[in-house]
């Protein structure tokens, strides 16, 4: 299949920004050292998904630039798939960077219906998986600079053009009606009528569904102007911690209330498979070279002596 290429890796403009988490009018008392550790794990983990969400959130800004760019030339799918890498942060101790490389497609009818392109990418890859293969290579047609070669996968990114009406239906209490049937969702908003009533790029929003293998899913719903460029984000796990405040607001809502969600239930399932199939290829990767490495490295029972 045919692919575009194109960078979905444009600066982070949040680059450099930080918060002081320090009170300089208090004192508090030391922490005990296994419970500091702790609280840095911790603050480490929810750093991570902060990262999903600002790395989803700037694939939808560039992906709907792209898309309106080329809405007349050379059509592109409104979707992409980001498949998110760890590796040890240079910047800052005991924290993680995270990078991102991507597959896109040109708008063709057999990657527009996005759980359907989850399930054959999915289906497509699984016979591979056990012998091990690096997803970057395999399909992706970019990704960010800083990326490391030995970095390990961690999760994906599914973000789309197609959004939904409102986040707001995604909360942590009970519905007070019962729920609808995944069938008798409400029809998302498709980039084509978008398309048709946008007046410019800023019109144009974007939805995240994010998988990570810390067993979180995340939905970030960027609006455009029209909606006055509102960020929703939902999220199963915390997203904050007094060494990892976050840039956006956030509610938390039960991972089983995500999944289920009419409007997401299709893409989250799918979306899943092919993170478990992507995530037992890297692990296979990385161990053959693990495996590689300890018989020819010098000293641990292979190569020259």
């Amino acid at each position: 299949m045919n692919t575009p290429q194109h960078s979905l890796g444009h600066p982070d403009p949040l680059a450099g920004y930080s918060f002081d988490s320090g009170n300089p009018y208090t004192t508090a008392a030391p922490k005990p050292p296994m419970e500091e550790a702790a609280d840095e794990a911790l603050a480490a983990e929810v750093d991570v998904r902060q990262q999903a969400v600002t790395r989803a959130r700037k694939l939808g800004a560039n992906l709907a630039f792209h898309c309106w760019e080329q809405r007349y030339s050379e059509p592109l799918c409104p979707h992409t798939v980001a498949y998110l890498f760890l590796q040890p942060d240079r910047q800052r101790p005991r924290r993680w960077l995270l990078s991102a490389a991507w597959q896109l497609w040109f708008d063709l009818p057999d990657v527009r219906d996005l759980p359907r392109l989850l399930m054959d990418l999915h289906h497509r890859l699984a016979p591979q998986a056990s012998a091990g293969f690096d997803v970057r290579e395999q399909v992706c047609v970019g990704r960010d600079e800083n990326m490391a070669g030995d970095a390990r996968y961690f999760g994906l990114a599914v973000v789309s053009l197609d959004t939904v009406p409102s986040l707001d239906n995604l909360t942590d209490q009970q519905d007070a009606q019962p729920r609808h049937d995944i069938h008798d969702a409400a029809p998302p908003l498709r980039w084509e009528q978008i398309r048709e009533s946008a007046t410019g790029v800023l019109d144009i929003g974007s939805l995240g569904r994010i998988v990570l293998a810390d067993g979180s899913v995340i939905l970030a719903d960027q609006k455009g102007r029209p909606g006055f460029n509102e960020f929703t984000v939902r999220s199963s796990h915390t997203m904050a911690h007094l060494l990892a405040r976050p840039l956006f607001d956030w509610k938390r809502v039960p991972v089983e209330r995500i999944r289920t969600h009419a409007e997401h239930a299709m893409v989250l399932r799918w979306a899943t498979e092919l993170h478990d199939t992507v995530s037992q290829a890297d692990n296979a990767r990385l161990w053959g070279a693990s495996q590689a490495y300890r018989t020819s490295a010098p000293g641990r029972g292979g190569g020259q002596p």
